[in-house]
């Protein structure tokens, strides 16, 4: 008799511990594929938030929206009961938002910095982690969560029709305003568009505007400090306007202080004051808004905590389906671009011993402005003669995200920003090299009463042929196909450069070029 009590006893004591752990797992589960869902979309943002300094604020959000979600679970609405609808609503959910997710990956994957894909698939895991909630708590409960997943849209690029725009209207009003200021301090100043003229030369918008930039940090802290504060809805909008009025005007402040500077001390005062006017502005950026939010709290009534955060279950089989879904779908694309990944061609080097070409170091900036993976310099110059030439080969082998800058910066962004005039853009030079046939853009540009002929190629390493830099070509569907079906993930571009200063013929630069690119160019 006492050994089938034991018997009994034992087999309810595996029991309780079976259903103990079946049960803490069924609290963990709706977690455990949200966080599936996020962490797909968090992966490839990194590449943005490495690439970009005015992203960088990114990497601190992961960590933010946990704190939100456990915030919101502990002084939120409770789950409740979820009707046979509203259970077959947030299914659907589920299915919809998957969907978008795994139509999206292999873009994503491909296109990493493209602001597109970002918001349609953080679009994607929004309405399935949504979905998942409401399966387990009900919609009342998933609305609760509405503000960590808008939070999570800070992290991302904003859209070129939105950016674009917005960017060039606030560069261009900051750049007359800061003309304005500065003719008033006894120190004409001409704005012409984003390029401010002052006596010493020319102050380009990416030196002294670029803390326009930082408006996404600005936005993205606003809405942080609305929700740390438990401020009411019509408050924080009102935050995050002030806000972005005030990194605004801290930027024009800013960029008049450096326009002054360069007008009393010339072009060096750039390299002198840049870093430490841009921290100044930061710490007066963050203390203002602060003091803002600061001011809105005041009066706000903070939401007590649940004693017992609730705990809802989810069967422990959708939980696994789910996260088969998102495995397939990232192990699939993972395998497909990794099959590609060996396709592509060699990349191009400037030779390291050439008589009368020694090394040019590469300027600091330029390589923060570019983030190039990896670059080579070199300089010309004859006896008696007064042409100058250099020859620079940058390289983006790694993550397209930083790529794109080898399309954005062409000799017709970056040499007026110096103080150069573009006279004309002549017709292109191609040249045989190491088996290849490239062809260099060619232009005249006009400094200081100095001819400057630049000859200039974005080289595609996967294609082996020129790369398209017009913008229409960079957001074309067609292109981010192409990406897509080549299996394309890394950047493999190169940018060739070389100039020739002080040779007024076009027919004599071009004829040096063709000499100098045979001498120097070489395939790694």
């Amino acid at each position: 008799m006492r050994q089938g009590e034991d018997k009994t006893r034992t087999a309810g004591v595996a029991g309780a511990a079976q259903s103990g752990a079946s049960t803490k797992w069924a609290g963990a589960a709706p977690w455990v594929v949200v966080a599936a869902f996020w962490l797909l979309l968090f992966v490839r943002l990194t590449t943005t938030w490495r690439a970009s300094v005015e992203q960088a604020h990114g990497w601190a959000v992961p960590g933010l929206l946990v704190y939100f979600i456990w915030e919101r679970l502990r002084r939120g609405a409770r789950p409740g009961l979820v009707s046979p609808g509203g259970r077959i609503a947030a299914g659907a959910g589920v299915a919809v938002g998957m969907a978008v997710m795994c139509a999206v990956l292999p873009w994503f994957e491909a296109n990493r910095m493209w602001p597109a894909a970002q918001w349609v698939f953080t679009a994607g895991v929004a309405v399935a982690s949504t979905g998942v909630l409401a399966w387990v708590g009900g919609w009342r409960w998933s609305a609760n969560f509405f503000f960590p997943w808008f939070f999570a849209t800070t992290a991302l690029l904003w859209p070129t029709m939105v950016q674009t725009p917005l960017m060039n209207a606030l560069a261009q009003g900051n750049a007359q305003a800061t003309a304005e200021l500065v003719s008033l301090t006894g120190h004409p100043a001409v704005a012409r568009g984003n390029i401010i003229e002052v006596g010493a030369g020319f102050v380009g918008v990416e030196e002294a505007c670029s803390g326009l930039r930082s408006l996404q940090a600005v936005w993205m802290l606003a809405w942080l400090l609305g929700e740390l504060a438990f401020l009411r809805w019509s408050r924080r909008v009102g935050l995050v306007a002030l806000a972005v009025a005030i990194a605004v005007l801290t930027n024009l402040a800013r960029t008049v202080f450096l326009t002054w500077r360069v007008a009393g001390e010339g072009l060096g005062a750039i390299e002198r004051w840049h870093d430490l006017a841009g921290g100044i502005e930061m710490v007066v950026t963050l203390a203002a808004v602060a003091a803002v939010a600061y001011g809105f709290a005041r009066g706000e009534k903070t939401p007590a905590p649940i004693l017992a955060p609730p705990r809802p279950v989810w069967r422990g089989r959708s939980a696994v389906v789910l996260l088969g879904i998102c495995g397939l779908a990232e192990g699939g694309t993972r395998a497909w671009f990794a099959w590609h990944h060996e396709e592509g061609g060699r990349q191009w080097a400037l030779a390291s011993a050439v008589p009368g070409w020694p090394s040019a170091p590469i300027p600091e900036r330029t390589q923060e402005i570019l983030h190039a993976s990896s670059a080579d310099g070199r300089t010309w110059e004859r006896s008696g003669d007064d042409r100058r030439g250099l020859a620079y080969v940058f390289r983006w082998e790694n993550d397209t995200a930083v790529a794109m800058e080898a399309r954005r910066h062409d000799p017709t962004v970056c040499m007026p920003g110096l103080g150069a005039e573009l006279e004309a853009e002549l017709a292109p030079v191609v040249v045989e090299t190491g088996g290849e046939t490239v062809p260099f853009r060619a232009y005249r540009f006009r400094a200081e009463g100095t001819t400057q002929h630049v000859f200039f190629c974005v080289w595609d390493v996967f294609e082996s042929r020129v790369a398209p830099i017009e913008v229409e070509n960079e957001v074309a569907f067609s292109y981010r196909w192409a990406r897509v079906r080549e299996g394309r993930s890394r950047a493999d571009l190169a940018q060739i450069i070389f100039v020739l200063q002080g040779e007024p013929s076009d027919a004599a630069a071009c004829a040096w070029l063709r000499r100098q690119v045979g001498v120097l160019l070489r395939r790694k």
